[in-house]
């Protein structure tokens, strides 16, 4: 893992913030996307006990501009993508029919497009590179057993 470049959306808490600083940890160079900054410092501090770097880019993976212009600044910045997470989600635990039309398409564009978006930008910059690389891409167990509601 030394030396090599990961991207992790939704990594200032949770799975993803674990994630990242596996990597750290393991000597890779990490770049976290997320709409919060909870926790780049901490991971910052991290990167430099492992000899590694973090990049922290505030951005929002439902929207495709912000997705592209990660992906141009980790390449900028770290001169590669050799790991791609997409972990960042979104959901709002609310009866069904309480759940706002808005609420909805909040889920589509984080939980859907947000991968997607993603998958696009890492592939995009894996092929360039002709190195290949992984795309992981993580999901709620909600998926598959539901939420109340």
């Amino acid at each position: 893992m030394k030396g090599k470049v990961a991207v992790v959306t939704g990594g200032a808490r949770g799975i993803g913030f674990a994630t990242a600083m596996r990597f750290l940890r393991e000597g890779a160079h990490v770049a976290v996307a997320d709409v919060r900054d909870d926790g780049a410092d901490h991971l910052r501090l991290l990167g430099q006990k492992a000899g590694a770097r973090l990049l922290f880019v505030q951005s929002d993976v439902g929207r495709f501009s912000e997705m592209a212009a990660l992906g141009k600044k980790v390449l900028s910045e770290l001169g590669r993508i050799d790991i791609w997470v997409n972990n960042a989600g979104w959901d709002r635990i609310t009866p069904f029919l309480s759940t706002a039309p808005q609420d909805w398409a909040k889920v589509v564009e984080v939980n859907l497009m947000g991968v997607v978006h993603g998958t696009r930008v890492a592939l995009e910059a894996m092929a360039a590179g002709n190195e290949g690389g992984a795309i992981v891409n993580v999901a709620s167990d909600a998926g598959r057993v539901g939420s109340p509601g």
